[in-house]
């Protein structure tokens, strides 16, 4: 979920596994696909990048 809205998303590095329910950053967007990566420390507010 990001905004209220459920998008289909994948993590840039093949080699980086994300575990359901993880909070991540998203990194990017190609049509309506998000680009995400696991955030380094976990944190109870989600932490989100802009959209490229």
């Amino acid at each position: 979920m990001h905004e209220g809205v459920q998008w289909n998303a994948r993590c840039p590095s093949e080699h980086t596994a994300i575990a359901p329910g993880r909070t991540v950053s998203v990194v990017g967007r190609q049509g309506n696909r998000l680009f995400v990566m696991p955030l380094a420390v976990e944190s109870r507010r989600p932490v989100a990048a802009k959209p490229s």
